[in-house]
């Protein structure tokens, strides 16, 4: 059966950046303690509901044991791993399901896609609910799940959301891939319809040309020009 989505892939993110989406590898772990390390006290206590990191930490062991049954994936922007996601099988054809992001790259996107491609995997793999427990004041979390546009149902207990969703793809879920996909790729091409800047190699002094005409052309229309 042809997969719905790749084990590998780079993905358009909100601003027209690129990131890689991986499995997880063992490889991973010295780089997932660093990402613990870069993340705030905030992010650490809304992903692990403790205070510290220490619970952080000890998730980024366990996930790169040998063994362990969570599905996780990875995101590297710039060659840095910035975001790791995974869901577990339960034994009743659910999932529970956890993200960690890197704050430098938040409000980019990357949560939405991470989930959109652990949903898809898990509904390949015949995962009939995913469930993510979010702390109520979590609202940036609870966007990106109502934002999926799977189905989804929510159930408010002692300051935390259970979030309940099913994995399979939606007529909801398909157009907002979409929607975000035109707009990312809509911020991608902004550089090169709107530039900063433009770089003139090679123009020489020869009026005829292509480098001379072209520098000549943005001069004529009012560029200021620095030359190296």
């Amino acid at each position: 059966m042809r997969r719905t989505v790749p084990d590998e892939c780079d993905v358009l993110l909100r601003e027209g950046g690129i990131a890689h989406l991986r499995p997880l590898c063992p490889d991973d772990r010295a780089h997932l303690h660093e990402l613990v390390d870069r993340s705030s006290e905030r992010s650490a206590y809304l992903r692990f509901f403790t205070g510290g990191t220490a619970s952080a930490h000890a998730y980024m062991d366990r996930v790169t044991e040998p063994g362990h049954p969570g599905r996780a994936l990875v995101a590297v922007v710039n060659g840095r791993l910035v975001a790791i996601a995974e869901y577990i099988p339960g034994d009743a054809g659910d999932a529970e399901i956890a993200i960690l992001i890197d704050d430098a790259v938040h409000h980019r996107g990357l949560g939405t896609l991470l989930i959109e491609h652990l949903a898809l995997n898990a509904a390949e793999e015949g995962v009939r609910e995913l469930v993510a427990d979010v702390l109520a004041e979590n609202r940036p979390m609870l966007r990106v799940l109502d934002d999926l546009g799977l189905a989804t149902r929510r159930a408010f207990n002692d300051g935390t959301i259970e979030i309940r969703m099913d994995p399979r793809p939606t007529p909801g879920m398909l157009e907002r891939i979409e929607e975000r996909a035109h707009q990312a790729a809509s911020a991608c091409l902004t550089r090169l319809f709107h530039p900063e800047s433009v770089a003139v190699i090679g123009a020489g002094r020869a009026p005829g040309g292509i480098g001379h005409r072209i520098l000549r052309n943005v001069l004529d229309a009012g560029f200021p020009v620095r030359s190296r």
